[in-house]
């Protein structure tokens, strides 16, 4: 675990109990054992939480500064939502080529409900006291709006990659 100046030993205490606790509930419900994913307290920006999963590692990634100023609501929400989104990766997701699997779909909102919480896409904290990196964007065009793209995608999509609107399937165009 990477430890955090904004949290002290009692609450990364209780973080990790939460963890195991939403863990012991899916390895009952699923009948299958589930390892322990790595926690780091390293995010920033105005994201809550975050889960980082490949062939080889698994991380729950928790913003401190924002554990600290919200550190119940944070306990009680964020910690199963990323969990959830572990379970999800361990039992559908992992080893897999490819996967039909959303990051809020169906089965992360089975677990959340098998946790007995609220499936919450994003939390409603104030974030103004939190330092933010704003990317930089560039504006494209399609049939219907104007899309605001970020910088790494605008590099993609100057190097070939296309990218469709949403809403009326046209290519977007720089405008």
């Amino acid at each position: 675990m990477t430890h955090s100046t904004q949290l002290n030993a009692k609450q990364l205490t209780a973080i990790e109990e939460r963890v195991n606790h939403c863990l012991g509930l899916a390895e009952q419900k699923f009948q299958r054992k589930i390892p322990s994913p790595q926690l780091k307290f390293d995010l920033r920006g105005a994201a809550a939480g975050q889960f980082r999963g490949s062939k080889d590692q698994a991380v729950l990634r928790f913003n401190s500064q924002l554990f600290a100023l919200y550190f119940g609501d944070n306990l009680e929400h964020t910690v199963p939502h990323e969990v959830a989104h572990y379970v999800v990766f361990q039992l559908f997701i992992r080893g897999r080529l490819r996967s039909r699997v959303h990051p809020h779909g169906n089965e992360w909102k089975a677990v959340m409900y098998l946790f007995g919480v609220p499936a919450e896409v994003r939390h409603q904290y104030d974030v103004s006291q939190i330092p933010v990196r704003r990317e930089r964007r560039v504006l494209y065009q399609c049939g219907c709006q104007e899309h605001r793209i970020a910088m790494r995608t605008h590099r993609k999509m100057v190097q070939g990659q296309q990218r469709a609107c949403t809403k009326c399937n046209q290519i977007l165009r720089i405008k």
